[in-house]
């Protein structure tokens, strides 16, 4: 038996070892359930606060985004009108559980790249990277997890992981504005979605980070959330063009034989698009050249370019044996393959370097332009599961959900190391891109859709393109052609199809008109693409997002019709294209449709006619010349090329309606980096309109020192 002293000893050694346990575990539960520890950056109008025990790897590290905090201080000073505190957070299973209020009447924009829904109050999203398969599910090519609110403040959730969110479809049950319970069988009034007043979103992990932004707008926010991602894309000028994808297997002189029907057809288009054929071997790829189909690869790319055209070249990235570069990628695999290539850890330095080292040499320095990058979104069939393992330990669920950002990011290193722009094609993106020159695109083709898709691309800092793949008549391919001729990049991409601009013989002379416009907008959008730079917004951008039209149902209107209130609920089928431009495309088989027209004077874009003010018109597809509807703001200049010629270097302003205006002219070299430095010219642009309505443009300084135009002429389409 032990003695009384030593039993002390014990007792003493013991109840000191188990305060020092309970200690441990009261720190531990402190640091676990700590709710909020947040710091107001100096970046004008951006928290960020840390949730928990926030995950090493996130989005924003995918994306390496740099804020424009010169851009960002331009802006103006405006309060979060929420809460942080009012954000509820519940750490439990490993997971973080965030709550948001909503008020009544507060819309939800955002959250991922949504193809059925603009508002998305009342939604569920299971955002997760993947191909957009037709269900409003959340699942699709860019998930990225930030919402914006019409109250005027946007979140980020900076998590890689799939995300649970319910955008007001939770009732609490200690909700100050929980619903009276009814009885279905009597009550006529019972309802199945009961009235909710939160936001929930599930992280399953132990902690987050989350930056709140706040803007005196909608707009605003978007802004703000662009800028601090590194400010919009200005991508190379001679992207805004109109491109084409050629079928798979073309050769070099097959493709430069359909570049010549084209050019004798007299359709503009800018950049040729190569498919998997150019390649040695593809699915998985060698990204090498075919020494059958394009033996000359240097000579073929010369040629193009003497057409006035760039290549874009088609790529996934899946590394085939082979490949000149699978033995230096071979330590660099992930331990799953997909489509029996190795998969590279894309967020491992050395892999970057190993391709953009091999696409320089081969690509690059003979004259390619871009890339199309390739499955690197979805289908779980095809490509790697979650539990994959990478070198670099992210999880297969974190590498699934910025994979694409990651290849993204080393192309747009791989021209700019070399003083280049470039402008291409992903099929996924993430948070914290909206620096990247490329647009998102899909095999999705649903007309309907993939326009209610644009229109959500400008929440959530991507660029989208609605691309012409296929049409079942003549009627329905204008339309299409038409609405891709107004937006970010115009592509047909009937590489599979096969159609041409001129396969529905009656609707050729309307695809050319859009052929023609688009070649000559190049000025106005890249205009539009320089303010998107330098103050983050969105070249093409929601009614939401566009203050004339926002203030028009804040400011209580009584004249406002019931039919307005209505339509702008949810309005996904128009959009704003650049500063002044409003456009209301047309599906296949519709005869005419409304048109929601904002605040002030608006004219026709291709008469001048006045149209409208802060009503709903009725546009007639007929008898608008077989045309989609475009307007134009009261007093706008709108700056394009005098014709769709590729040489042409004539500069004609177009003036709308009745009022004085005004524009600054972005030019470069559109090629290079240089503007970085301020090689660059703003040129003023004005119109002056006296009191007896007559009309005079003027040129201020600088006109004799612009890059791509040798004359400029002012033309006053309201008469």
């Amino acid at each position: 038996m032990p003695k009384r002293t030593d039993m002390k000893k014990r007792i003493k050694k013991y109840s000191s070892l188990a305060l020092f346990a309970i200690a441990a575990l009261i720190v531990m539960a402190f640091v676990l359930n700590r709710k909020t520890h947040y710091t107001k950056h100096s970046r004008n109008g951006v928290w960020k606060v840390e949730y928990g025990l926030p995950e090493a790897f996130t989005p924003l590290d995918a994306a390496a985004a740099k804020p424009d905090n010169k851009g960002l201080l331009n802006l103006s000073n405006a309060e979060l009108p929420i809460e942080i505190g009012d954000v509820e957070v519940i750490h439990r299973d490993g997971k973080t559980y965030l709550r948001f209020p909503l008020e009544r009447g507060e819309q939800i924009y955002g959250l991922g790249l949504n193809f059925k829904k603009v508002n998305q109050r009342e939604t569920i999203r299971d955002l997760r990277m993947d191909i957009y398969h037709g269900r409003d599910d959340g699942r699709t090519h860019a998930p990225v997890p930030f919402f914006v609110s019409s109250r005027g403040y946007g979140v980020l959730i900076n998590s890689a992981r799939k995300l649970e969110v319910y955008c007001g479809t939770t009732q609490l049950l200690d909700s100050p504005e929980a619903p009276e319970e009814r009885d279905r069988t009597t009550d006529k009034d019972w309802q199945a979605h009961p009235y909710s007043d939160c936001m929930e979103i599930l992280v399953p992990s132990e902690g987050v980070d989350v930056y709140f932004f706040s803007g005196k707008d909608a707009g605003e926010v978007v802004q703000r959330y662009n800028l601090f991602c590194g400010g919009g894309t200005l991508p190379a000028r001679w992207g805004l063009g109109f491109w084409h994808r050629v079928p798979l297997p073309f050769t070099d002189k097959q493709v430069l034989g359909e570049i010549d029907e084209f050019q004798k057809r007299g359709f503009p288009i800018s950049v040729v698009g190569l498919e998997p054929g150019w390649q040695s071997n593809s699915y998985p790829c060698t990204y090498d050249w075919d020494k059958n189909r394009f033996p000359n690869p240097k000579q073929f790319l010369d040629e193009l370019s003497k057409r006035g055209l760039k290549a874009n070249l088609w790529m996934n990235g899946y590394v085939s044996k082979k490949s000149s570069i699978y033995g230096s990628l071979r330590p660099f695999f992930a331990d799953h393959t997909v489509w029996c290539g190795g998969v590279p850890d894309y967020s491992m330095p050395q892999v970057r370097k190993i391709f953009i080292d091999a696409f320089k040499k081969n690509h690059l320095d003979l004259g390619v332009g871009g890339y199309k990058l390739d499955e690197n979104d979805g289908n779980d069939r095809w490509l790697y599961p979650d539990t994959t393992v990478f070198p670099s330990e992210i999880s297969g669920e974190q590498f699934r959900q910025t994979h694409a950002v990651f290849m993204a990011r080393m192309i747009n290193d791989l021209y700019s190391r070399e003083n280049k722009r470039t402008y291409g094609l992903v099929r996924g993106a993430n948070a914290g891109v909206s620096s990247y020159p490329f647009a998102v695109y899909s095999d999705y083709t649903n007309h309907a859709d993939i326009l209610t898709a644009l229109v959500n691309s400008s929440f959530i800092g991507i660029l989208w393109t609605p691309e012409a793949c296929n049409a079942r008549n003549a009627d329905e391919w204008s339309k299409r052609i038409q609405a891709v001729a107004w937006s970010p990049l115009a592509m047909l991409n009937a590489w599979s199809s096969g159609k041409k601009p001129w396969s529905f013989a009656e609707a050729a002379d309307s695809v050319k008109a859009a052929f023609d416009l688009r070649a000559r907008l190049v000025p106005y959008l890249y205009n539009a693409f320089w303010r998107y730079h330098k103050e983050g917004v969105p070249p093409v951008r929601a009614m939401v997002l566009e203050k004339s039209f926002t203030d028009l149902l804040s400011d209580g209107n009584a004249k406002l019709s019931e039919e307005y209130r209505k339509l702008a609920q949810d309005v996904k089928d128009q959009w704003m294209f650049g500063d002044d431009i409003l456009v209301a495309p047309m599906l296949g088989g519709q005869a005419s449709r409304k048109v929601l027209l904002p605040k002030g004077k608006w004219f026709d874009f291709y008469t001048g006619k006045y149209a409208g003010q802060a009503e709903v018109v009725n546009a007639d597809f007929a008898a608008n010349g077989s045309r989609i509807p475009v307007y134009v703001r009261d007093g706008a200049l709108v700056p394009m090329l005098a014709s769709s010629d590729k040489d042409c270097r004539k500069l004609v302003v177009r003036h709308y309606g009745n009022k004085s205006g005004k524009l600054s002219l972005y030019d470069d070299d559109g090629e290079t980096l240089e503007y970085k430095d301020g090689k660059f010219i703003l040129l003023p642009l004005s119109v002056e309109v006296s009191e007896d309505g007559k009309k005079e443009g003027k040129v201020g300084a600088g006109a004799k020192k612009l890059f791509n135009y040798d004359s400029v002429e002012f033309e006053f389409m309201t008469k």
